[in-house]
């Protein structure tokens, strides 16, 4: 029962991932990348070094002992992504 919680949870989470990447239709891509050739809009959280990314979900509380793992399998995937040089060369933070 609390593995099958935990795995749906940590499905909820991937969507809201997902979801939360998603580009502003209404832009164009010359809107989101700059106005050069090349140039990266940091307000987005990507800048020319780094990748911010980020999970939701509780840190605290009764609930954190169920996503504890998916936290935990987060960081290791991040760590492994770094390891192996990035996004294109961009660190995730």
């Amino acid at each position: 029962m609390r593995r099958s919680l935990v795995l749906i949870i940590g499905a909820l989470m991937v969507c809201a991932l997902l979801a939360g990447c998603g580009s502003d239709s209404s832009s164009t891509s010359s809107e989101r990348s700059g106005s050069e050739e090349g140039s990266v809009d940091d307000s987005a959280g990507v800048t020319a070094k780094t990748i911010k990314i980020g999970v939701h979900g509780p840190k605290t509380g009764p609930a954190a002992t169920l996503v504890a793992d998916v936290f935990g399998g987060f960081e290791q995937y991040v760590d492994k992504v770094n390891g192996e040089g990035g996004v294109n060369g961009r660190k995730l933070e």
